[in-house]
């Protein structure tokens, strides 16, 4: 029978047992992954811990090479064209965004906050489309009627989604039906122009 990248780092690590008490979670969740696949935010951890290549163990979001592409977005719903990508340079990132990840860059200022994450103009983030956002991680969500796009937080209320500016001056809005899911934010990074 073939080991999975998961049986060989709980060899590494001696057991299933010693391999969740490395890493800080419960065996049962180790026991878990053996079905449902190894949790992203995990992925580094065991990396760390057993040896076992972070691209054997999620080469969905850590493939041995990634394309990403680059274009201007605002943090407030503007203008943003979600077309042709091809033109725009990409940038490096040990997080894989998926075969069709791309880059945006923030303008305005309402995912700006005057402590914690932050994510002021000009900022890069890396866009995964294939990845399905969850309560509190970042997104970018377009109006399904016209070319206008948004980078916000997704927040879970009442029943229902919304988009969270990080910056209290902008409101949070009802994510309805007018909206769609672009993606979902797997990596940020200052500019190298910042330093120039």
């Amino acid at each position: 029978m073939n080991q999975t990248p998961l049986d060989r780092a709980i060899v590494e690590a001696g057991s299933g047992v010693a391999l969740a008490s490395v890493i800080g979670v419960t065996p049962m969740a180790v026991s878990h992954w053996r079905v449902r696949g190894v949790p992203a935010h995990q992925v580094l951890a065991i990396e760390s811990a057993t040896g076992v290549s972070r691209y054997d163990l999620r080469p969905d979001i850590y493939p041995r090479q990634s394309l990403t592409l680059n274009v201007n977005l605002r943090a407030g719903v503007r203008a943003l064209k979600l077309s042709d990508f091809s033109s725009y340079p990409s940038h490096k990132s040990e997080v894989f965004a998926g075969p069709t990840g791309f880059w945006l860059q923030v303008t305005g200022n309402s995912m700006v906050s005057a402590s914690g994450v932050s994510f002021p103009e000009g900022y890069l983030i890396l866009v995964s489309p294939e990845m399905d956002p969850r309560p509190g991680q970042f997104i970018v969500a377009r109006l399904t009627d016209r070319n206008e796009a948004t980078f916000k937080q997704l927040a879970w209320d009442a029943g229902e989604f919304f988009m969270k500016p990080l910056n209290p001056a902008y409101p949070t809005k009802l994510m309805g039906d007018e909206w769609e899911i672009v993606g979902t934010v797997v990596d940020a990074k200052i500019p190298r122009s910042v330093f120039e």
